[in-house]
């Protein structure tokens, strides 16, 4: 457009998926055997795609898994390459209630001592692997055996392999692994050396962050692609409020919308005057440290997810921000009732 207009203020909200990606290495081995590839951004209907076809499904996360297990109810055999697994799988409800809302509950519930989090959720899960595994021996309905045995074999996989919601993305739906136990999907950790062997592959590999901003113009600044690179996901440290990128934050467990209405309600205040933002050079420490807390949480994932952060860790750094924190003499009279009447959920509280 040559439409011009003058603004105070701009927020960039244009979201993490915009440009789909495929590795170099995947597309050079389907030129090399002449195989079609396709990326799932591209698939309007997964059972036409795969239907009496030998595919090969690259990718481990939620959209890889539900497409693998639609293509595997028609497909001539279906192979999933998850070099990395498929992150934490947990339902996508336990009974009626996502499994985001109880997964974050349960988040309050601990602290944030890595070797005491794994424990717990070593224990929860293996819990959980024990009594479906029970269950699913002595049920008589057969589709319930098989909803059973795939959350068995998941969590059996997030306890032996350590796929723990505080170390690893969130994979909230067991659709791999239903297509595994109910159409016998082959799950592989190498990329398989023939293609020929299939007669379509199917890139569920995420979208690329390389030049994300590129059109974005403001003198000799250089806006990293990288949002791990900004305040609070949000800041530019040479823009400051000029500028702001609202959304562009992940949580493994816990949702988008929580963490950009805190984005929205800081800015609001960074606008009014409420609040001040850092000056640059204490913006640069600030994103240093965050950059090495989610790094360091998520060492598997943080590269290719730049968005990605702990969920708790994040609301509460932006709660303390806005100055909204349930922190304090409030949450310790809770913490104090919530303990007399043995409330295993000490920490459930809205933002």
């Amino acid at each position: 457009s040559n439409t011009s207009i003058v603004v105070d203020h701009v927020i960039v909200c244009t979201g993490t998926n915009q440009q789909p990606l495929i590795p170099d290495s995947i597309v050079q081995a389907c030129d090399s055997s002449n195989t079609p590839l396709l990326h799932s951004d591209e698939i309007k209907d997964m059972e036409a795609t795969c239907a009496g076809r030998r595919v090969l499904l690259i990718g481990g996360g939620e959209s890889a898994s539900d497409l693998a297990l639609l293509g595997s109810r028609v497909a001539k055999s279906m192979t999933v390459y998850a070099r990395s697994g498929p992150g934490c799988v947990v339902p996508r409800y336990f009974e009626d209630v996502p499994g985001d809302i109880l997964m974050c509950r349960a988040f309050y519930s601990t602290n944030n001592n890595p070797k005491e989090a794994k424990t717990f959720w070593k224990m929860v899960f293996g819990l959980v692997r024990d009594i479906t595994g029970f269950r699913a021996k002595h049920t008589t309905d057969e589709d319930e055996k098989h909803t059973l045995t795939a959350l068995h074999l998941a969590m059996k996989e997030n306890c032996e392999l350590e796929r723990l919601p505080s170390c690893r993305f969130g994979t909230k739906n067991t659709s791999l692994h239903e297509s595994i136990v109910r159409h016998n999907t082959q799950l592989v950790s190498e990329m398989p050396h023939n293609l020929n062997d299939f007669d379509v592959v199917i890139a569920a590999t995420g979208y690329t962050t390389r030049g994300r901003f590129d059109y974005i113009k403001v003198d000799d600044i250089n806006i990293d692609s990288d949002v791990r690179q900004l305040y609070k996901h949000m800041y530019h440290p040479e823009l400051g409020r000029d500028i702001v990128f609202g959304g562009f934050v992940r949580p493994a467990f816990g949702s988008v919308p929580p963490c950009a209405e805190l984005q929205a309600r800081y800015h609001a205040l960074v606008l009014t005057g409420e609040r001040t933002l850092p000056c640059a050079e204490d913006m640069k420490l600030f994103i240093e440290a965050d950059g090495e807390y989610e790094r360091r949480t998520f060492p598997l994932d943080s590269a290719r997810l730049p968005a990605l952060t702990d969920y708790l860790f994040y609301m509460e750094s932006m709660a303390d921000l806005i100055r909204c924190s349930p922190k304090g003499e409030f949450l310790d009279n809770l913490m104090e009732k919530a303990t007399k009447k043995h409330c295993n959920i000490q920490y459930s509280l809205s933002l």
